[in-house]
């Protein structure tokens, strides 16, 4: 038989669905960014989480920004094994230049996160794009 070195049916990680809200006094971004729960599925720590995603105009279709196609930033952040933390992906730096209220999230993933032991997991081709539960706003863990 045949083994597999990964299991490509389950993430080391849930997520919620990422919503674009405007910024409030105890985020870490000033203007606005994208928010969701993250779970830590796997027997790690976390230390740094990196995402892509396309951020568009809902009003239009188009990107809401200039010279944007897929958007990559990362956070560092300390999550256990089982923990969950709710991340914001601060967008501070797109709206200071053109605020744009109507924000569509489309394509958005986990593409690589880094464990305290220097090892690493990654989707660099967005293989988990949109792993949440559309309905619902709960991890279910």
């Amino acid at each position: 038989a045949c083994s597999r070195p990964w299991d490509i049916t389950a993430p080391p990680y849930k997520i919620t669905k990422p919503v674009y809200r405007l910024a409030g006094p105890d985020d870490i971004c000033n203007l606005g960014g994208v928010f969701f729960d993250f779970y830590n599925r796997s027997q790690k720590k976390i230390v740094f989480i990196e995402t892509k995603m396309q951020l568009m105009d809902s009003l239009t279709g188009f990107p809401a920004f200039a010279n944007t196609g897929l958007i990559s930033t990362g956070s560092y952040c300390q999550l256990q094994s089982g923990d969950s933390k709710n991340l914001c992906i601060s967008l501070d730096d797109f709206l200071s230049e053109s605020p744009v209220q109507n924000l569509l999230i489309e394509n958005f993933y986990v593409s690589k996160i880094e464990y305290a032991d220097g090892t690493m997991w990654k989707d660099l081709l967005g293989v988990y794009a949109d792993p949440y539960n559309t309905d619902s706003n709960s991890l279910g863990v």
